[in-house]
């Protein structure tokens, strides 16, 4: 995949999201064809049109949509754990006992928020 011009992949959004975890920040064009049941972010509703939109791409008729990541990291006690990468929306979980979490949200890595919840 490091050396693809191309990406092209069938499903649904589950799909384009578990993608976006191995293509990360590389700049490769992903063209998503819907095979799930919503597809909101697929590009190409129907599989049987895949054919005619790789002939617009091939033929430069093409327009890309550049998509953000969002980065959330994960410290404890000041260290940091784990880092992960999220093409649509990241889920905070406290685990299994309930109990108060640090949150803190940044941009361009300035801070926007900080808060306390369970």
């Amino acid at each position: 995949m490091k050396e693809a011009d191309l990406i092209v992949t069938f499903g649904g959004d589950g799909t384009i999201i578990k993608l976006s975890h191995h293509v990360g920040y590389k700049p490769i064009p992903v063209l998503t064809v819907n095979l799930g049941n919503l597809g909101l972010l697929t590009e190409v509703q129907n599989p049987e049109n895949t054919l005619d939109a790789l002939k617009h791409i091939f033929n430069n008729r093409y327009h890309l949509d550049i998509r953000t990541l969002l980065r959330a990291t994960i410290y404890r006690k000041g260290k940091k754990v784990k880092t992960f990468l999220a093409l649509n929306e990241i889920v905070i979980n406290q685990g299994n006992f309930a109990r108060l979490i640090d949150l803190e949200a940044k941009m361009n890595q300035r801070k926007m928020v900080r808060f306390r919840a369970d």
